[in-house]
């Protein structure tokens, strides 16, 4: 579907108009599904996570309890059958080790904590090769993020990169910061290294959502499409901004940086073959499915749906982001048309994954 082209201002006035809302969508699930009655089915999670018990520990957590799977085993049995998915990209969390409550002052065991987690993600990954695709993940401001993004390269042949700015505290006006997320970014597009961004800015780590945060969102955003991915250097870059470039739901300063990130894509503001694209993950909130979750509004379902039709939704992919029931108690809610369902649950990520 080709989207419509509308001028960056009226995109930015995003209450234009109601989508369709979604009626029921037939089954879009082929083989080799493990469960070929799961309806609404969908062929990529393009936001699944693998966590080693450790990291869980670390985090007050434990593999019994909700969240994240803890095996590979444990995500194809929970996760894979419950949403009917035939691959997935499996999301290392081993920035985690580098945020402010875990790193410590001890570099070389913080490095080393890194590594041990994408390796059980490659491992863990290794089990399932023709479903499982690992992404290994750094905090780009850590003097070794290239050097473990060359590692997993060479030693595994992982062509995937996950970071997160909010749990890596990114701060894109900072002058150092932002030359750290360049270099990153532009290594990746050079290695053919497609990238997993959480970009949510600092100000979503409140859950504010202010004139002041939107501002703060909208500014970020520009920063990072203009001066990384508009640059030369970025050319041939696959990049997917996860939640919607948000943090999950959908409040007004993540319609706004979704909507820059439309505006400067119609502008054609972007390096050469660079590939963009945005996933669903935690937009419905994981406590309340079934119902509208608190701050996601009709009003926020319409602005939805108007811009992703903007957006075009052959850029548009699904992510469970470690919620096994995220696919059954949503399908409904989204603000697509059965043509638009059918159009993200049959992506493959055959237009992304190396």
């Amino acid at each position: 579907m080709m989207a419509p082209r509308l001028p960056l201002r009226t995109l930015l006035a995003v209450g234009l108009a109601p989508p369709t809302i979604a009626c029921k969508v037939p089954n879009v699930a082929t083989d080799p599904s493990d469960d070929p009655t799961v309806e609404h089915a969908i062929r990529l999670d393009a936001h699944a996570h693998i966590v080693s018990p450790t990291l869980l520990k670390a985090n007050g957590g434990d593999s019994d309890g909700d969240g994240p799977a803890s095996s590979a085993q444990q995500y194809v049995d929970d996760f894979m059958r419950a949403s009917g998915s035939q691959r997935a990209q499996v999301l290392s969390s081993a920035y985690m080790w580098s945020s402010p409550a875990l790193q410590g002052d001890d570099y070389d065991a913080e490095l080393a904590a890194v590594q041990q987690e994408n390796d059980f993600v490659v491992a863990q990954s290794a089990l399932f090769p023709d479903q499982l695709v690992p992404f290994c993940s750094v905090n780009p401001t850590r003097g070794y993020a290239l050097d473990e993004i060359d590692r997993c390269l060479t030693e595994y042949g992982v062509r995937g990169l996950k970071m997160h700015f909010s749990n890596s505290q990114i701060d894109l006006t900072d002058g150092d910061q932002l030359a750290d997320v360049q270099a990153v970014i532009w290594h990746a597009a050079a290695q053919g290294v497609s990238v997993v961004v959480h970009f949510a800015d600092l100000s979503a780590l409140s859950g504010d959502d202010t004139d002041a945060a939107q501002q703060d969102a909208q500014a970020a955003m520009n920063i990072f499409l203009t001066k990384v991915l508009a640059d030369d250097r970025a050319t041939g870059l696959h990049l997917t901004f996860a939640h919607l470039t948000g943090a999950g739901n959908f409040p007004s300063w993540t319609q706004a940086t979704l909507s820059g990130l439309i505006g400067a894509d119609q502008q054609g503001i972007f390096a050469d073959d660079v590939s963009l694209f945005v996933d669903v993950s935690a937009v419905f909130d994981r406590d309340d499915l079934g119902t509208l979750s608190p701050g996601v509004t009709n009003e926020d379902l319409q602005n939805m749906g108007l811009l992703l039709e903007m957006w075009g939704m052959d850029r548009v992919v699904w992510g469970s982001d470690n919620n096994p029931d995220y696919l059954t108690p949503t399908w409904d809610m989204w603000p697509l048309s059965p043509a638009d369902y059918d159009t993200m649950a049959s992506a493959d990520g055959s237009a992304f994954l190396q």
